[in-house]
């Protein structure tokens, strides 16, 4: 698989022989931040493997998509819990992993991290965590 950069769009852009596929710079680093926090957590970096900073002087580069492979592949297979967004506050966090084991419904406010406005979705607001 061929992989190039789209500086301009902020793009991984992947070429196969029969499709192409995109990744965004910024969820390649933000998952390469929250790699690091679960392998951590879980202690399950090989003896001898050092786990290298997400620089972000790399941001954007094939260096920075290898250590982002690189990462998954330390974690492989395992079961690593419920994947998050590397800014998802822990409080939201525990919350949809509450719901996620125990049940139950909920209502969604989609907006503005920054200011707080209200985006008056009301489309796939209400439903089940699974």
């Amino acid at each position: 698989m061929e992989i190039t950069l789209n500086h301009e769009q902020a793009l991984f852009v992947f070429k196969g022989e029969d499709h192409v596929t995109c990744m965004g710079y910024d969820v390649v680093y933000k998952s390469i931040l929250e790699l690091h926090r679960r392998i951590r957590k879980l202690r399950i970096l090989p003896d001898g493997i050092e786990l290298m900073p997400a620089l972000e002087s790399e941001f954007g580069t094939l260096k920075q998509y290898e250590q982002y492979r690189d990462l998954l592949g330390i974690v492989g297979n395992r079961k690593i819990g419920t994947w998050f967004d590397y800014d998802t506050p822990g409080m939201v966090r525990n919350i949809l992993e509450q719901y996620r084991k125990e049940g139950g419904r909920l209502r969604f406010f989609y907006g503005d991290r920054e200011t707080g406005v209200d985006w008056i979705e009301e489309n796939d607001v209400l439903g089940r965590i699974g």
